[in-house]
């Protein structure tokens, strides 16, 4: 029966491809080099192979017997255009998972999958023509075309439906559900029909659904489909829609919609998903398939064998090194090695990915290499799953050992796990070890002889037990060289001066991690760059040098270049950036703090994706270096992609899904150098770029500098450091009194700065002001008093007392004259913007005639003579705004700034890059969001602090409180 139901797809492709001659595999039969077996259950196996002729391959598969314990089940997201990585799949479902693979080819725009997806039995999407694979509720596959036909009847009605949840096709009949999970893509002039189905009915492949008219509109009136309602979308010729009865519809009228299958396989399946390569039939490659696909890469396919027996197969590739990857006629010839009679891909590059739960272990892991280093958001995954219930009785034991490959006459820790017939974990405790060959102490500790070898190690609980096969090797092909704290590879080493480096060598046969004793690696270095002990621990020399640091074993042998010098270089701050333009874009310094991160420039790039790209050439950036790449981005929300293109290979950084600042990392230790950067997408916008730097630690830094700062007898002193340079070179530091700059001694061995004060009759603000490489910036200030003759009678005693009287000295604030004759400050009294605005240029020293006129408010008479000026000028400084009113611009001078207004203002004086702190106060909730990033780092600083319990945003700033800002930012 089956070879009869196949015989219509062996007849299509033969059709299609010409009879172009089966594709002969390119490399006679492979022998593996290393083979690996693990049962999870009874029914479930997983097999990890590695070749090396001509080239490594690496393929995982899991082969599972139908009818016992595991059930096939398709998982998607909230709808079919969701994606989602295996892990995120995995917890779509009440089970638990045992094992699973990525499923069909789908459009990577939108998420919808190429061909059929069937699950629990209701159909959510159409075939499209395509072959597939179903699963019978016994759990037994099939591979075929389904051959969908769906029709639409009623009286005086016969409407052939096209394809549901499918894009729509000109001049078709398209139904679509609320599995569609958005808006149907439609555009122009359409008939819409809004279909209410009989409640608790499903679609199903066989069935029939009683639905009636509900309404009859337009593709603008038309919503996105509910639960419960169908939607038949159609635009195309008069006569079309005519022949199909449609003119005759009436709100209310009753049809019925059937869906049939050319395979009537198909219609008792519980989960069917789309195969768009069909590979082997009948026990035979297909021909033709390097004419659809001869490239070697990542692939998945699912494969039947005579017995029953399904295999989902993947392997990886596009690793150079590690895996090529296969063509589709190599896969195919591989599955039919396997004793497959039929097999189909589904896709593969970088969606390729194998995950099973392990016997032991609580969650299924990634088992394969997936070809980008992370995990794909995919369509929809195929699993096999298994109820979750408590575990049961002993059934399964894996043992395992971190590392693939034994050195002779090294060690390695052993662990085991068990599970139940349902893959149920089950702790194990006290197992009893044994080993052929070598020796295996009561705590899992195995010592492989002395010579190379195949050695077996067993476990056994209770009545079970687990076997583990691991290959002793005489001696590595390959060392690699790491810090002792990450996984990453050091292709390069920069360090600090006088730093300590714990480095780690691994040692890799055939790119499988070798266990290896660390007595057997010899330790070296070159250059006057430091020394490096026996356990691999490197002390850079006190001053900058470059070498080599060697580690070997046996024969083999890893050098890599060591630089001791700084850690952190800033490509670009764009703090002179030019402008510039190229297609769909164009860019050019910016200057409004609110679009800056890090100092008083970012680069804005104004973008137009009607080509569907816009590209920032980036050739000119420094290219040695640093081992990352980082920089920061000011979103637009716009859902857009953005890329960063390298010589060999183009990277997804991130999706702009949400509005504000993202920090993007780029590994150039493995990319390369960034050549520019790529934005994908539609329609029009604004992106903000800023602080492009080169590092070479694991993480960019992102914490200010740390300052400590002091005074005594007219000298002052401080302490600098930062935690990823260390000393900061004297001329990333700036001090200054009262705003003027002041000299200061400085050693840049120890960071320690001194500076005589200068003579004064008056208080003075001493501020000291860091930046390291990464942007990051920091200041801390002093208020150095001295008697003054207290100029106002209502400050002396006053909190702010002292802030008034340093202000009042440098011609910032004055006060006001009563009747009695004596000026009084009004520590009390509200600040108007007015007032602020002429404090803030005072504070500042602005030419306030340099200004006038450059900003126009539609409220500019109600401005007083004396401020009009200084709201000029901090208007076309950008520091104070107004606000947007049917009337235009207002300024609205004689209201009260509130103190979220004024932490903005004040924010947009200083340099970008400060750190930000939490906000403890219980009415944070009340802050702005336009004013949340000002009051975090004003809070970060200590300026602003609230009254202890509440922080007030939207109360009035007072001029006793306006003192103390001023004052604490000079």
């Amino acid at each position: 029966m089956r070879s009869m139901k196949l015989t219509a797809v062996l007849l299509l492709l033969a059709l299609l491809l010409s009879l172009v001659p089966a594709a002969a595999a390119e490399d006679e039969e492979q022998t593996p080099i290393w083979k690996r077996e693990t049962e999870i259950t009874p029914d479930i196996r997983l097999t990890e192979t590695v070749f090396l002729n001509p080239s490594r391959q690496a393929e995982h598969y899991i082969s599972y017997a139908p009818g016992g314990v595991a059930r096939p089940v398709l998982a998607y997201g909230d709808s079919i255009l969701d994606k989602q990585v295996f892990p995120e799949a995995a917890a779509l479902t009440q089970d638990r998972v045992l094992a699973g693979i990525n499923g069909d080819y789908f459009v990577m725009a939108t998420g919808m999958p190429l061909g059929i997806v069937l699950h629990d039995g209701e159909l959510i999407s159409s075939d499209a023509g395509n072959a597939a694979f179903g699963f019978l509720e016994d759990g037994s596959a099939i591979l075929g075309m389904p051959g969908l036909t769906m029709e639409l009847s009623g009286e005086g009605v016969r409407c052939p439906v096209a394809g549901l949840n499918k894009n729509y096709k000109d001049g078709t009949f398209c139904l679509y559900t609320a599995a569609w999970g958005d808006h149907p893509p439609l555009s122009g002039d359409f008939l819409c029909v809004e279909l209410t189905q009989e409640e608790g009915q499903e679609l199903t492949i066989g069935g029939e659904i009683a639905c009636t008219v509900r309404s009859l509109c337009d593709a603008e009136e038309a919503a996105k489909p509910e639960e419960g309602v169908l939607l038949l979308c159609f635009a195309g010729a008069e006569e079309v829609r005519q022949a199909a009865g449609m003119d005759t519809l009436e709100i209310g009228m009753q049809l019925t919609l059937s869906i049939r299958a050319g395979d009537e396989r198909f219609a008792r399946c519980r989960e069917a998903l789309g195969c768009l390569y069909p590979l082997v039939m009948e026990g035979e490659v297909l021909p033709g398939l390097d004419e659809i696909d001869k490239n070697k890469a990542p692939r998945t396919a699912i494969g039947i064998c005579e017995d029953g027996t399904v295999i989902l197969y993947t392997v990886d590739g596009r690793q150079s090194g590690y895996a090529i990857g296969l063509t589709l006629a190599q896969v195919a010839q591989r599955l039919k090695e396997l004793g497959c009679v039929e097999a189909g891909a589904l896709d593969g590059g970088a969606s390729t990915v194998l995950a099973c739960q392990l016997p032991g272990e609580e969650t299924p892991g990634i088992q394969n290499a997936p070809s980008l280093g992370w995990l794909r958001d995919t369509s929809q995954f195929l699993l096999l799953t298994a109820p979750a219930a408590p575990a049961g009785q002993l059934r399964t034991v894996g043992v395992y050992c971190e590392e693939a490959v034994l050195l002779a006459g090294s060690s390695c820790r052993l662990r085991c796990g068990g599970c139940d017939e349902a893959g149920a974990p089950i702790e194990l405790s006290d197992p009893v070890w044994s080993a052929d060959v070598g020796t295996v102490d009561d705590s899992g500790v195995y010592t492989a002889p002395a010579e190379a070898c195949e050695a077996v190690v067993r476990a056994l609980c209770l009545d079970a037990s687990g076997v583990l096969s691991i290959p002793v090797i005489a001696e590595p092909e390959r060392i690699s060289l790491y810090r002792e704290d990450s996984d990453k590879e050091l292709r390069q080493l920069r360090v600090l001066p006088g730093s300590t480096t714990e480095l780690t060598a691994r040692a890799f046969w055939h790119q499988m991690k070798v266990c290896c004793a660390d007595e057997l690696f010899q330790w070296s270095v070159e250059g006057e760059i430091g020394s490096i002990d026996e356990t691999g621990s490197f002390t850079a020399a006190q001053k900058a040098a470059s070498g080599y640091i060697s580690v070997q074993c046996g024969e083999a042998v890893c050098r890599v270049q060591a630089a001791v010098t700084d850690s952190v270089i800033c490509a670009e701050d764009f703090e002179e950036a030019e402008s510039g333009f190229a297609p769909g874009l164009q860019w050019a310094q910016e200057t409004n703090r609110d679009k800056v991160k890090f100092g008083s420039s970012s680069l804005r790039l104004d973008y137009d994706l009607a080509e569907g790209s816009a590209e920032l050439p980036m050739e000119a950036y420094p290219t040695e270096l640093g081992e990352h790449a980082g920089f920061w981005l000011l979103s637009d929300g716009s859902g857009n992609k953005v890329y960063s293109v390298h010589e060999n290979v183009t990277l997804l950084l991130g999706t702009l899904e949400h509005k504000g600042w993202i920090h993007f990392t780029v590994d150039t230790g493995l990319a390369g150098r960034i050549k520019s950067l790529r934005i994908i997408g539609s329609g029009k916008g604004t992106l903000w770029l800023d602080q492009l730097i080169l590092f070479s630690d694991e993480e960019p830094d992102m914490e200010s500098p740390v300052i400590r700062l002091e005074a005594e007898d007219g000298y002052l002193s401080a302490q600098v450091w930062d935690r990823a340079e260390g000393i900061l070179p004297a001329e990333k530091l700036k001090l200054t009194v009262d705003g003027e700059p002041c000299l200061f001694a400085y050693d840049d061995r120890s960071g320690f700065l001194t500076a005589i004060l200068p003579d004064s009759t008056h208080s003075l603000r001493a501020c000291l002001t860091a930046a390291d490489r990464s942007g990051n910036y920091n200041s801390a200030s002093l208020l150095l008093t001295a008697p003054y003759a207290q100029p106002f009678p209502d400050m002396t005693g006053h909190w702010a007392q002292p802030y008034v009287e340093h202000l009042h000295s440098l011609g910032v604030l004055a006060g006001r004259l009563a009747e009695d004759g004596s000026t009084y400050f009004d520590p009390n009294s509200k600040v108007t913007r007015a007032e602020f605005a002429v404090m803030l240029c005072r504070w500042l020293k602005v030419d306030t005639s340099a200004y006038e006129s450059a900003v126009s408010f539609a409220d500019e008479a109600s401005i007083p003579p004396w401020a009009r000026d200084s709201v000029q000028a901090a208007a076309t400084l950008k520091l104070i705004q107004g606000a947007a009113t049917d009337q235009g611009l207002v300024f609205m001078p004689q209201e009260a700034l509130t103190r979220a207004q004024a932490a903005v203002i004040l924010g947009r004086t200083m340099p970008g890059g400060r750190m930000a702190s939490d906000l403890p106060w219980p009415d944070a909730g009340d802050i702005p969001e336009w004013a949340r990033t000002y009051v975090s780092e004003l809070a970060f600083m200590g300026v602003m602090s609230g009254d202890g319990e509440r922080f007030d945003p939207n109360g009035p700033l007072t001029r006793a409180q306006a003192a103390k800002l001023l004052s604490e930012l000079t």
